[in-house]
């Protein structure tokens, strides 16, 4: 099935086994206690792994990372029959080079590098993130490699979208919204901004950012010693370097400025 977004046509992929379980909605395939899609960008590759992240968001989710290799086994049975050649997993070492994390902070329980993998190639900047071969290179299927996180130099076209079976409904109180966010003090995020403006409060920071399908973190100044107040950024911690202490920005001191990046929602 096709499904038509702004610029690009996504196919959603249905497993040639077609499995029915409470709680995964149509197109969506069971294993354990989740349910999974493989989302496969037809008309051009996904931009960037963040590019692939909201793809998942658009369906409610976010990008996958595997836990078991039982749980890799199973993504790669949704392979077979679509035009995929790589897809982007929700891991990467871009806070701390060579100690590989999940999006949502835990440590990697499983891998399955290929050879030499991960070598961090210094083009582009180095490889911070993670993609799971199909059929590239020669390579393994399955194989874990190194990517860059920012840019796509090899037209990664997929993405594997996660959530548990019978999720419960979102709630949208404004204490379960501020839970959405992480916080870090005295920090800036450099390099990003979608646009910059004056707020009431930080939650009216937040929210800006989770009505903005482009917005993944924001800086909020308490002090509002500048003219503006709220930073809406197009990248997290997760996958750019550009978080910086707030003393270290030309113009700023310390204690200014504080650092909410959204939550990540897989699992």
């Amino acid at each position: 099935m096709l499904k038509l977004n702004q610029d690009k046509i996504e196919l959603i992929v249905f497993s040639s086994q077609q499995h029915v379980k409470k709680g995964c909605d149509s197109g969506w395939q069971p294993f354990g206690n989740y349910c999974y899609i493989l989302l496969v960008s037809e008309s051009s590759p996904y931009d960037d792994v963040l590019d692939a992240r909201r793809a998942c968001l658009r369906h409610g989710t976010d990008l996958a990372f595997i836990r078991s290799e039982d749980e890799q086994r199973f993504i790669i049975t949704l392979f077979p029959g679509t035009s995929v050649t790589e897809i982007y997993l929700a891991t990467s070492d871009a806070i701390e080079e060579d100690h590989f994390i999940h999006f949502d902070g835990t440590a990697l329980d499983f891998t399955n590098w290929g050879d030499s993998e991960p070598n961090n190639y210094p083009t582009f900047g180095g490889e911070n993130c993670v993609a799971i071969i199909y059929s590239c290179d020669g390579r393994a299927v399955g194989d874990w490699i190194d990517v860059p996180c920012l840019f796509n130099p090899r037209l990664i076209n997929g993405a594997i979208c996660k959530k548990p079976v019978d999720e419960p409904p979102t709630d949208s109180s404004s204490d379960s919204f501020q839970d959405k966010f992480h916080m870090v003090k005295e920090s800036y995020m450099m390099n990003n901004a979608i646009f910059s403006i004056n707020v009431p409060t930080y939650v009216d920071c937040m929210r800006l950012c989770s009505e903005d399908t482009t917005c993944l973190s924001v800086n909020y100044n308490r002090r509002r010693l500048t003219d503006y107040n709220c930073v809406l950024n197009s990248q997290s911690r997760l996958v750019s370097r550009n978080l910086t202490s707030d003393s270290g920005v030309a113009g700023f001191s310390l204690g200014e400025w504080t650092y909410y990046e959204q939550r990540y929602r897989g699992y």
